[in-house]
């Protein structure tokens, strides 16, 4: 019996370090979760830098950083396309290029296919879709073109 209680507090040590190990955030890594939708398309940020005041504390600074590619907003031509999938629309903006269109707004009924459009919007590349096609682009607004 002993020895069974010792390997049941082994392997409860085990456990216990592993899920620790699992609930620190890797700094090293560019975000394994789902990602905020982003509220401004400015590059200015408020960053820390590592120079300490004289009173010790650091101060933070203005300098602007750079934007991640997914919070930068990107204006788009293209046809509306039906996707392999129901209820899947997609931009073709050339033969090689197609963006799955996510959202729309106000503006979703102008997303039918066979219209020619041109979109402003973000890419979502951490965006999870069962459609299968192109890169995932959140709609902010769309307009028709001729």
């Amino acid at each position: 019996m002993h020895t069974h209680a010792r390997r049941t507090a082994l392997v409860a040590l085990a456990l216990a370090a592993l899920l620790a190990a699992c609930s620190e955030p890797d700094a090293g890594s560019a975000g394994s979760g789902g990602q905020a939708a982003p509220t401004s398309t400015t590059a200015a940020a408020t960053t820390t830098t590592g120079a300490p005041t004289t009173s010790g504390v650091q101060t933070p600074s203005t300098a602007p950083t750079e934007v991640p590619r997914d919070q930068i907003r990107t204006v788009v031509r293209g046809t509306v396309r039906e996707g392999v999938e129901p209820g899947c629309k997609l931009l073709e903006v050339s033969q090689t290029r197609r963006w799955l269109l996510v959202g729309g707004g106000k503006d979703a009924d102008k997303l039918v296919p066979g219209a020619r459009v041109e979109i402003v919007g973000v890419r979502a590349a951490g965006q999870l879709s069962y459609c299968q096609q192109g890169q995932p682009l959140r709609v902010l607004s769309v307009k028709q073109l001729p």
